[in-house]
């Protein structure tokens, strides 16, 4: 396989291929700027799979109904509840792991019962943006978690984005 892969590699450095270059060592790369415009390009095309747009949804209503003073704190704690979240995700993979169980990312999307509640999550959020029904102040009172403009809000949001992404990270 080390084969296969050496060849294509001198192939593509032989033929001149824009943004690629030789390194010392004998090791091809990408320069810069040709980087930058991939790692763009990828963001792009993450945007428009199926499990992001729900998040931008959850999001983009998040950051509409948000005070203007307040933005900057709700990004960075909508942030936080992203980084808490896949450290967690994280954390769990490396016990279970070290525990002995042969799993990688995305395991849980191996659990029917994930598989059917995050189904089931989506089809909530879908309805409730179409309109279908209005998540009111009965869930808004158990600590901001589907609504308002709290700050525990942009924490949890943040947490849902990563459950909701899952499937795209793994």
């Amino acid at each position: 396989m080390k084969a296969f892969f050496d060849g294509a590699r001198s192939k593509l450095e032989s033929s001149g291929t824009p943004g690629v270059r030789r390194e010392e060592g004998g090791r091809g790369g990408l320069n810069g700027a040709w980087a930058v415009l991939f790692a763009f390009l990828g963001g792009i095309i993450l945007n428009f799979m199926p499990c992001v747009l729900p998040v931008l949804s959850i999001k983009f209503i998040g950051f509409v109904e948000t005070p203007r003073d307040t933005l900057r704190r709700h990004g960075l704690l909508y942030g936080a509840g992203v980084v808490l979240s896949f450290l967690v995700l994280a954390g769990l993979l490396i016990f279970l792991r070290a525990g002995g169980e042969k799993l990688g990312w995305g395991f849980q999307l191996q659990s029917p019962v994930f598989v059917g509640a995050m189904a089931a999550l989506f089809l909530l959020l879908g309805l409730n943006l179409w309109g279908a029904f209005e998540v009111g102040t009965s869930f808004t009172r158990l600590g901001g978690l589907l609504g308002g403009t709290s700050a525990t809000n942009a924490f949890f949001s943040g947490a849902l984005a990563v459950l909701v992404a899952t499937p795209c990270t793994a």
